[in-house]
């Protein structure tokens, strides 16, 4: 469970590569379903952006308690903008789960995924707030994969640490 002095343990890892795939996937069903008003991708939406901030509070706790891989080698204000960078995922992740909720509250549907309609959510102010939250969603994923491919293919095998070995180091 715990991870070594170079790489994260299971439990983190599973955490941070299911919450890529679930950010991923709310991403682009967000765009979809605002287009086309699709009731079930509204709902499907509503249910996985519930467990992905579930999810986001677990690996919020379960930084404290897990062991962390070693720092890696690199000037200290590059470490700064990766520090940064990994706590603002986290902080947006929050305020889209929490601005969900609230779009939900805000509509008179409550947090049940079923009772979803495309029609009381768009008239809700939160919404706004959501939207932005999504774009900066995606900036951030964007610095982060592009500090990693960098770091990955100009240092050092970074992805290793997160379980996949391309260089076999």
């Amino acid at each position: 469970m715990k991870g070594s002095p170079n790489a994260y343990g299971t439990i983190a890892r599973l955490i941070h590569w299911t919450s890529v795939l679930l950010i991923i996937t709310l991403w682009i069903m967000g765009k979809v379903m605002t287009r086309g008003d699709i009731a079930q991708l509204y709902k499907a939406h509503v249910t996985l952006g519930l467990l992905i901030l579930l999810l986001t509070v677990v690996r919020i706790v379960w930084m404290f308690v897990d062991s962390r891989p070693d720092d890696l080698p690199m000037p200290a204000w590059r470490k700064q903008i990766l520090v940064w960078n990994h706590r603002l995922i986290l902080l947006v992740a929050l305020v889209l789960g929490v601005s969900g909720v609230g779009i939900l509250l805000a509509s008179g549907i409550g947090i049940s995924p079923a009772a979803v309609e495309p029609a009381l959510i768009k008239q809700v102010q939160q919404v706004s707030v959501h939207n932005i939250g999504a774009a900066l969603m995606l900036l951030l994923f964007l610095m982060h994969v592009g500090g990693l491919l960098h770091y990955q293919f100009t240092e050092n095998d970074t992805l290793g640490r997160m379980g996949i070995n391309l260089f076999n180091k």
